[in-house]
């Protein structure tokens, strides 16, 4: 897992995302994100965002991708959003304002 220095920035909210690009990208905005670095997390990390992170809002964002890897990871949040088109971390600011101000982030 990548990114947990970032757990301080906010204390009501963490986004959990498969790649470190997308996770890199909501952690410049202020925002606390870990990537997974798989589609497949064991059952012990979906534990630990269940009972260590309880208080937090747990955001999933998923690629919409052929495979099925979103799916897999939507089960690890409270909530899942499916990106569109591209992830996060090729996303413009525009685009990453737009989808944080659409799930209520702005």
């Amino acid at each position: 897992m990548w990114g947990l220095e970032s757990l301080y920035l906010r204390d009501d909210v963490l986004f959990i995302t498969e790649g470190i690009f997308d996770a890199c990208r909501l952690t410049n905005w202020g925002y606390p994100a870990v990537a997974l670095l798989t589609c497949h997390p064991t059952k012990d990390t979906k534990n630990w965002f269940r009972s260590f992170l309880q208080h937090r809002r747990i955001i999933a964002v998923c690629d919409n991708d052929s495979n099925g890897s979103g799916k897999k990871l939507a089960e690890f949040g409270k909530e899942a959003y499916f990106l569109e088109s591209k992830d996060l971390g090729g996303s413009t600011d525009e685009e990453l304002r737009s989808f944080l101000k659409n799930i209520s982030m702005l």
